[in-house]
């Protein structure tokens, strides 16, 4: 990748970590190497066990790039409806995945669990289980996207895993960090 403005110094001019820092920062943003989503409101699902795509946490992705990727979810879920988690991508791509979390049913259990070769929209949701309402929990997934011959978007998908009246959220500040490796 290119420098898209390089910064040429005048005689006398020192360098210091100040111009340095915004010259390297201006020209990481502008080649897009690299993407950081925030969740600025909580998203909340009720009474479905319908996969919804999240309102924040996407991100495009063109023909044959390759991303390593990673979503902090902040969550909340009644003990009973608990959250499951799946992605959309595009056409003949793949999503090799892992997540660390507490699982779905099962009382004080975290384990990995893992979306090995995803290559359909909603393949595999695997479920975790929720600590109860104003008891918000932390799931990290880490995972590789590798891009086919169509350009998209992938984007965590996520719903109740047993319907319950009470809301399951996807809360304020849950993060998408991704690093466009090729």
């Amino acid at each position: 990748m290119a420098w898209t403005a390089p910064k040429t110094w005048s005689v006398g001019e020192v360098l210091t970590a100040a111009n340095m820092n915004i010259h390297l920062r201006d020209n990481l943003l502008a080649v897009g190497a690299h993407l950081i989503v925030r969740k600025t409101s909580d998203q909340s699902v009720t009474s479905s066990t319908v996969l919804v795509s999240d309102t924040a946490l996407t991100m495009a992705v063109g023909v044959s790039e390759i991303w390593k990727f990673t979503f902090h979810v902040r969550y909340e879920a009644n003990t009973t409806a608990d959250i499951k988690i799946a992605y959309s991508l595009p056409a003949s791509s793949q999503i090799d995945a892992a997540a660390s979390g507490a699982m779905a049913n099962v009382s004080s259990l975290f384990a990995d669990q893992v979306w090995p070769a995803i290559t359909t929209t909603d393949a595999s949701p695997i479920g975790f289980s929720g600590g109860g309402v104003a008891a918000p929990r932390t799931l990290l997934i880490d995972g590789t996207y590798i891009g086919g011959g169509t350009a998209g978007s992938v984007t965590l998908r996520w719903a109740q895993n047993t319907s319950d009246a009470t809301a399951t959220k996807v809360l304020t500040n849950s993060t998408l960090w991704a690093v466009k490796l090729a």
